[in-house]
């Protein structure tokens, strides 16, 4: 699948083409087993033919969304249920929600939900200004 198919095709057609790859190669997983997650169960080596296969349709596909307004079915993959649909979307759909695509990443590594990211920076930053209050007295 080359770009220029890619940029021929609807975005809902491109969706599920995007899914089945990510979930064949496992981003998520990868990344979750790197952070301490559970072991590696992937099928296909990233760097193998068929991983680089696989890769270059994925680029393919990201050319054709990105290149279009924001779906929201296209945002709905930085909250996929599968983690390596929410990791493949955060790496290569991440121009469709930047602050999303980070915490979906971050998510995705620590074991947690892009939502629970999001709440845990904001308590953070509600915590930092808080101390800076105290310290400063404003």
């Amino acid at each position: 699948m080359s770009p220029e198919e890619c940029l021929q095709m609807s975005a809902e057609r491109l969706l599920p083409f995007f899914v089945e790859r990510a979930k064949r190669l496992g981003l998520g997983r990868g990344f979750r087993a790197a952070c301490g997650g559970p072991p590696l169960d992937r099928p296909i080596a990233l760097g193998s033919p068929e991983g680089e296969r696989i890769k270059a349709e994925l680029r393919a596909i990201s050319i054709a969304l990105n290149a279009r307004p924001t779906t929201p079915e296209g945002a709905a993959l930085l909250r996929d249920d599968d983690a390596d649909v929410r990791m493949t979307a955060a790496l290569f759909l991440w121009q469709i929600d930047p602050e999303l695509a980070e915490a979906t990443r971050d998510g995705v590594m620590a074991g947690c939900s892009a939502s629970e990211v999001v709440a845990a920076r904001q308590r953070a930053h509600a915590a930092a200004a808080a101390s800076d209050v105290a310290r400063n007295g404003r």
